[in-house]
């Protein structure tokens, strides 16, 4: 099995690298956020994402909708074209009411 892990400088990432790395017979590969070297996917038999812009402090828009959004897309359409499983997961935030007191 040979997979592809996005975000895997990040802590969960990190994590998820480590942990898959640990199965026999795999092969995992990790992946951290580059603007003009976007991942080829062809080779790999599943690619779990985990990478994103995670600061809601950021206010490029541009980088996140590129971060986001635009590689998002990218890697869905890329595995669907070439028949690879794609695991989408996003833990890093949680929304909700931000105007309660925090005790």
């Amino acid at each position: 099995m040979k997979v592809l892990v996005t975000g895997s400088e990040g802590f969960i990432g990190k994590n998820m690298t480590a942990f898959l790395g640990r199965q026999p017979f795999w092969q995992v590969d990790g992946y951290d956020w580059h603007p003009k070297d976007w991942p080829d996917v062809r080779d790999y038999d599943w690619v779990v994402h985990l990478g994103a812009v995670a600061d809601q402090t950021e206010t490029d828009v541009e980088k996140v909708m590129v971060q986001n959004y635009d590689f998002s897309c990218y890697l869905f359409y890329e595995c669907n074209r070439h028949g690879v499983n794609l695991q989408y997961a996003s833990s890093s935030t949680v929304y909700g009411n931000t105007n309660k007191r925090r005790i």
